[in-house]
């Protein structure tokens, strides 16, 4: 039996207790091929000198990334680099035994193009699965050939600069037989601006994702791939047709697309049953929607390009019929402008003379107008159903968002929130996040009100919401319920007069968040009055103003203070500052 004082003399002196063995290095390579994956390739290059079983582990090593490396140095020292670095890739797939398949390789380097087909048929030849190509090059390069008639490429992902072009489509249909990912960046279309045939069953019958960035000259796009799950496009700034007919879809993004000048030729057209997640950011409303089937869409988001004052009859039934296909979403975000434009719409859909008369009532001062003398109310309505009439706004609507759970909005314009809030009645989140643009108005607002007549004019077509035909006017029920009162400010009426058509949102909205509103505190003051006077099952009101200075400090607590003292239409109603 061994003594204590024997085992403390073992430990002060490990050399005696050290038998020789490496357990590390008789691990199975499999095993050890995954202790080296966590580490960057410079780091694995260097355990190749420990030993000739080391060494045949580098040789075998089947994920290559070689963008882990980062030269240090000037410019020049690192352009050196890339610039070499295509070279020595394609002599260390050389030296790879035919059996050492490479599972990945990744690498971003400067080389000709008869470098980077020398080395993508290396890689083919050692049956590479995911290849992620990122190179600059002198001219634009056409696409490697050799790649489409790899049969055990999974991923394969291509970003090339100045640009890379397509062979034709017949070409490209003949291979990636096996291929499941692809994504192409810069991709140059001089001679081929429609990809009508090129994503089917029959070009890549296994593929899943698909990215398009930056396809230069691309027209009309058709993606017909039955068993694709995501499409991402993005910097298609010269697509005008864009058919979509996948049926196991769940992601769509389109970002930086339709941004033609002229959008009237321009089309979408999606057919995806299992659509789950969609998002249309910066890209402007096509002339002509047509979405089925999209049952399933379960969240999306909405930033279209469009500025109010250009709108136009033609494009606001657009717009109508854009969002129409977004009525079974469930949690729903919309970027700015889209709270603008149906503001805007609001007042040129409509024509009130009751507000005319009551401005005329409001800026001169001398009054020497009586409302009743000028018209009557046969001749006002009579005026009212023949502008209507021939007014083409009149006849379009926004379809409501029925099985919308949670809205998430990102706004400038804060008085054309009912307008919204109305085709949203079941709603329990309501999150509004107030943008920069405000500021600016805010202190436009500030300097004073015009003059009379231009406020008139600017006022002429005023707030009407046409909903499955029906119209509403919030003065026409106010000169009913007699609330002009000049006690109160002209907003706090306008969203009192809206109490009866957002009666269905009040009894479902349970939680509202707002932020970043300190340049417009007086208005969300009102609209908080608002929620919280009629908001029958309101449980949570968070609010963040947004950073200030310590002057707005004292600002923020007298806003607190005010808040604090409206009146709750619920018990259960909780106020959170932050």
């Amino acid at each position: 039996m061994e003594t204590r004082s024997a085992k403390r003399r073992k430990l002060r002196n490990p050399s005696q207790n050290n038998t020789g063995e490496d357990r590390i290095t008789d691990l199975p390579d499999a095993v050890l091929h995954h202790i080296l994956f966590l580490l960057p390739i410079k780091s694995i290059v260097q355990t190749s000198v420990l030993s000739k079983r080391w060494r045949s582990l580098w040789y075998a090593f089947p994920d290559l990334d070689f963008t882990t490396v980062i030269p240090s140095g000037t410019a020049l020292t690192k352009f050196v680099y890339l610039k070499n670095l295509g070279n020595v890739i394609t002599q260390i797939l050389s030296l790879r035994h035919k059996l050492s398949d490479v599972r990945s390789l990744r690498f971003c380097a400067c080389m000709t193009f008869s470098g980077l087909h020398t080395l993508v048929r290396a890689a083919v030849r050692l049956r590479v699965q995911e290849l992620d190509i990122r190179v600059a090059t002198n001219d634009t390069i056409n696409f490697p050939r050799s790649i489409i008639r790899s049969d055990c490429l999974r991923v394969l992902k291509v970003r090339s600069c100045p640009g890379l072009r397509l062979p034709p489509s017949r070409i490209m249909r003949s291979g990636f037989r096996t291929l499941q990912t692809l994504s192409l960046s810069f991709v140059h279309l001089d001679n081929q601006s429609c990809l009508l045939d090129m994503f089917t069953d029959g070009s890549f019958p296994q593929l899943r994702k698909l990215n398009l960035d930056s396809c230069f000259n691309l027209k009309h796009l058709r993606v017909g791939c039955r068993l694709l799950e995501e499409l991402v496009l993005d910097n298609c700034s010269t697509l005008q047709v864009l058919e979509i007919l996948c049926p196991r879809l769940e992601t769509l993004r389109v970002s930086s697309c339709f941004l033609a000048v002229n959008i009237d030729n321009t089309s979408f057209q999606i057919d995806a049953p299992r659509l789950r997640t969609m998002v249309w950011d910066n890209s402007s409303v096509t002339g002509k929607s047509c979405m089925q089937n999209l049952g399933c869409l379960h969240e999306a988001t909405i930033g279209f390009l469009v500025r109010p004052e250009n709108l136009d009859a033609d494009k606001l039934r657009s717009v109508s019929s854009f969002l129409s296909g977004f009525s079974h979403a469930e949690f729903l975000t919309l970027e700015s402008p889209f709270v603008e434009v149906l503001h805007y719409f609001e007042y040129i859909v409509s024509f009130r003379f009751d507000l005319i008369l009551n401005l005329y009532i409001l800026y001169d001062t001398n009054n020497k107008y009586s409302p009743r003398s000028i018209w009557s109310q046969e001749s006002k309505f009579s005026w009212i159903q023949i502008i209507l009439k021939n007014n083409p706004l009149a006849t379009i609507f926004f379809h409501p968002f029925v099985k919308l759970k949670s809205l998430e909005l990102h706004t400038i314009e804060i008085r054309g929130l009912a307008s919204l809030l109305k085709v949203c009645p079941m709603i329990h989140t309501l999150i509004i996040k107030i943008t920069n643009g405000l500021k600016t108005e805010r202190r436009d607002a500030k300097k004073g009100p015009k003059e009379p007549f231009v406020v008139v004019i600017s006022l002429l077509l005023f707030p009407f919401i046409c909903i499955n035909n029906r119209i509403s006017s919030p003065f026409l029920q106010w000169n009913n319920r007699n609330v002009w009162d000049l006690s109160s400010s002209w907003e706090e009426q306008y969203w009192e007069s809206q109490t009866d058509d957002l009666k269905p949102l009040l009894q479902f909205l349970r939680v509202v968040k707002i932020e970043g509103f300190f340049e417009c505190e007086n208005d969300i003051m009102i609209l908080i009055k608002f929620l919280l006077k009629h908001g029958r099952v309101l449980q949570d009101l968070i609010l963040h103003p947004g950073d200030y200075n310590s002057r707005g400090y004292h600002r923020h607590e007298k806003f607190k203070s005010r808040v604090m003292g409206f009146s709750r239409a619920s018990v259960d109603a909780k106020l959170a500052f932050r």
